[in-house]
């Protein structure tokens, strides 16, 4: 007998410590979900992409051009950026470079002419281009580019 109330007691308190975990255990739905949003103040910004002079560079199967870097300077001199203007030696593209809205100086590298220094302005949201003379483009292109 003894046992036998020792079994209803035990599955008794099996019964309370089981149920207890379960009534501990809460599920959330999105609505109990609270989220922080901080807002993040817009920075103004603008694009440069400069075409400067090409670089020959070849491999026993493949020739490439990267253009050469350049140094930006702001208005008054100071160096803002050195741009290698490629990604590897087998890109062909120029590289597009964040900064804030402003007035800029830009220096292509190796060169001493005159031509070798441009001055460009850079405007919120928008992409300045600029092309050194020497920059790789073909007759055509830069017959198109004179024309506009």
């Amino acid at each position: 007998m003894r046992q036998r109330m020792m079994g209803r007691w035990g599955w008794c308190i099996v019964v309370l410590l089981v149920g207890g975990c379960a009534s501990a255990t809460k599920s959330y739905t999105w609505s109990d979900v609270h989220q922080v949003v901080t807002p993040v103040p817009y920075v103004p910004h603008g694009y440069l992409k400069v075409f400067t002079k090409t670089i020959a560079m070849s491999t026993s199967e493949d020739s490439y051009y990267p253009h050469s870097p350049y140094t930006i300077y702001s208005e008054d001199g100071k160096k803002v950026r050195y741009v290698e203007n490629h990604s590897s030696r087998e890109d062909k593209e120029p590289t597009t470079v964040e900064l804030s809205p402003g007035k800029y100086v830009i220096a292509q590298e190796g060169g001493s002419r005159k031509e070798d220094i441009v001055g460009a302005v850079i405007e919120d949201q928008k992409l300045t281009e600029v092309r050194f003379r020497d920059s790789g483009l073909d007759q055509a292109t830069r017959e198109e580019l004179q024309r506009q």
